[in-house]
C-alpha cells in the first residue's frame, strides 16, 4: 500500500522549515504524520536565506518569546539530526550618530532576553577581526543568535524525521485540501484527521482567499556568497541599514532620523529594500544580502544594481578586499503588508494554514508549530488570521 492510500492523524503540505517544524511538534505529540512536498527535496525560501536564527530582530513580547523558544528547539534538534547550530550571537555596527543612538535606545528599552552589551571601537577591534575600524563609533553585541547552514540543515531535519517514522511524499503535488483529506495531482488521496498547509508562497494556489483577506504579498530577496577571507569573525554582522528593517527597532525615538538620512543619501536603499548583513559559514565563506522587492516588481532576473550596492556597503563594514562571488541566488517568500507577522487561518473545516512569517521562518517556525499543534490537540479554535 502506498503512503498516499494510508490514513494519518496529520497531513502537512510543504517540507520547508514551517512544515518540518510542524512535523516535529506532531511527532513529539505521538501523531502519525505525512508530509507532502511538490519538489524532490527542500528547495524554496527555507534554504535560500542567511541561516540566521534572529531573536534580536523580533519585537519584545510574543514574537521574541517565540524566537527564543525556537532557538532552544534548534539547539535540541541539531545534534540529533546531524547538523551544526552554532551560538554565535550578533554584532550591530554603528558608523553614524543616529545608528549609535538607535542601538542605545534599543538596549535601554527593547533588549529583554537578548543579553546585549555595548562595545567600544577598541573592544570591537580586539574581539572581531575583519571589522573595518575607520569611522566605527561602536557596536551592540547580542548573544541570542544562531548560525545554521540551511542548505544542509533543512534536508538533515527531514531525514531525521523520516528516521522517526514520518512519511514523506516527495515530488507530489497537492491539488486540494479539505476536511479529512488531501487530493493529490495523480487523483489519489491522503486521508488525515487534520491538514496543515505550510507551502509558502504556493499556498495562494490552494487558498487564494486567505492571501486576499490577510493582505499577503510575495517578496523577492537577492543574496550572494563570497569566498572565505583570512579572518574568522565568529558572529553575525549587521550594519545601520538593518535597523530600518526589523520591527524590534521600530519604536526607537531616533529611528525616523536614521530613516530620513538614509533616504537622502541613497533613495535606492528604500526602493529596493536593501539592508546589509553577513553570516560566516563553517567553511569560512560569507553569505551576504539582502533586498526586498514585492509583487509586480518581482522578475525572474536578478538586479546587478542591487548586488553592487550590497557589496559596496559591505566593504564599508568588513574587510572583504580580494574576495569574489562564489554563488548568487534569489528567494521568494510570503509576507503580510498590514503590519502583522503571521497568518494562521482555518479557511475550511479540518484545514489550518500557517504562512507568511515574513522572512523569519528560521527564527519563528519551530515555536509557532509547537503552539499550533498544541492548540489542535486541545481542540482550541484557530480561527483568525494571526496569533
Amino acid at each position: 500500500m502506498s503512503n498516499a492510500n494510508k490514513s494519518y492523524d496529520l497531513a502537512i503540505i510543504g517540507a520547508g522549515i514551517v512544515g518540518l517544524s510542524h512535523a516535529l511538534a506532531a511527532t513529539d505529540a505521538g501523531l502519525r504524520i505525512c508530509v507532502i512536498e511538490s519538489d524532490d527535496r527542500p528547495s524554496g525560501a527555507s534554504i535560500r536565506n542567511f541561516g540566521m536564527v534572529w531573536p534580536v530582530g523580533m519585537p519584545p513580547g510574543e514574537a521574541r518569546a517565540h524566537a527564543l523558544r525556537s532557538r532552544e528547539i534548534w539547539l535540541h534538534v541539531a545534534p540529533q539530526a546531524g547538523f551544526d547550530a552554532r551560538a554565535v550571537g550578533s554584532l550591530h555596527l554603528a558608523r553614524h550618530e543616529d545608528e549609535r543612538a538607535v542601538l542605545h535606545e534599543f538596549m535601554q528599552r527593547r533588549a529583554d532576553g537578548l543579553h546585549a552589551e555595548w562595545l567600544s571601537p577598541d573592544e570591537v577591534a580586539r574581539r572581531y577581526p575583519g571589522v573595518r575600524p575607520d569611522g566605527l563609533l561602536g557596536a551592540m553585541r547580542a548573544e541570542s543568535e544562531l548560525a545554521i547552514d540551511p542548505r544542509h540543515a533543512i534536508a538533515a531535519w527531514a531525514d531525521w524525521l523520516a528516521s522517526r517514522g514520518v512519511s514523506f511524499l516527495w515530488n507530489t503535488h497537492a491539488r486540494e485540501a479539505g476536511q479529512g483529506f488531501v487530493q493529490l495531482a495523480d487523483a489519489t488521496r491522503v486521508e488525515a484527521d487534520h491538514v496543515v498547509v505550510c507551502s509558502g508562497q504556493d499556498t495562494r494556489l490552494l487558498f487564494p482567499d486567505v492571501y486576499e483577506r490577510a493582505s499577503v504579498s510575495r517578496c523577492k530577496l537577492q543574496m550572494l556568497r563570497l569566498s572565505a577571507p583570512a579572518w574568522r569573525i565568529g558572529t553575525h554582522v549587521a550594519g545601520g541599514l538593518t535597523l530600518r528593517h526589523y520591527k524590534a527597532f521600530e519604536d526607537c525615538p531616533t529611528l525616523p532620523d536614521l530613516k530620513q538620512r538614509v533616504a537622502r543619501e541613497n533613495p535606492l536603499y528604500d526602493r529596493y529594500g536593501i539592508h546589509v548583513m553577513a553570516a560566516q559559514r563553517a567553511d569560512g565563506t560569507l553569505v551576504i544580502g539582502d533586498s526586498h522587492e514585492y509583487d509586480a516588481a518581482i522578475t525572474p532576473f536578478d538586479n546587478a544594481t542591487i548586488e553592487q550596492m550590497i557589496l559596496e556597503y559591505l566593504a564599508r563594514m568588513l574587510d572583504v578586499e580580494g574576495l569574489h562571488v562564489v554563488n548568487r541566488w534569489h528567494g521568494i517568500y510570503a509576507k503580510r503588508t498590514d503590519g502583522q507577522w503571521l497568518v494562521r487561518a482555518c479557511p475550511t473545516p479540518g484545514v489550518t494554514v500557517v504562512n507568511a512569517l515574513g522572512g523569519a521562518g528560521m527564527t519563528l517556525a519551530p515555536a509557532i508549530a509547537e503552539a499550533t499543534i498544541a492548540a489542535l490537540r486541545a481542540s482550541t479554535p484557530l480561527q483568525g488570521l494571526s496569533i
